[in-house]
């Protein structure tokens, strides 16, 4: 049998409070080295782009400071939505539409479709 273990330091924080006067990847870290026999620890995030292109770079220097304003600066939500996302009246004018709801996605759906 072979366990694998994955994780991200970033999306969620230490479960016991003690743990939050340590440096939280190094604690992570260390958790990690005593469960599994075999570690490997990636500490780049390539799912943005290539490790050495520009676009990867400038993809994890923003993804990096959207962390920062939220988890470490606390910015309020409505503040990180405004510096982080474009907003748009004209579902057109993108190719990249978000909606959350189904009656949201339906409505973009049918404008672009028009």
């Amino acid at each position: 049998m072979i366990m694998v273990g994955a994780g991200d330091v970033k999306q969620l924080p230490s479960i016991e409070p003690y743990t939050n006067c340590q440096n939280v990847e190094e604690y992570v870290d260390s958790c990690i080295d005593i469960i599994f026999k075999y570690i490997t620890f990636l500490k780049i995030c390539k799912s943005v782009g290539g490790k050495d292109t520009e676009e990867g770079e400038r993809n994890r220097k923003k993804l990096d400071e959207m962390y920062d304003d939220w988890w470490v600066k606390k910015m309020d939500v409505c503040d990180w939505i405004v510096k982080h996302f474009k907003f748009t009246k004209d579902v057109l004018q993108s190719e990249n539409n978000l909606a959350y709801t189904n009656m949201r996605c339906q409505a973009v759906s049918t404008e672009v479709r028009r």
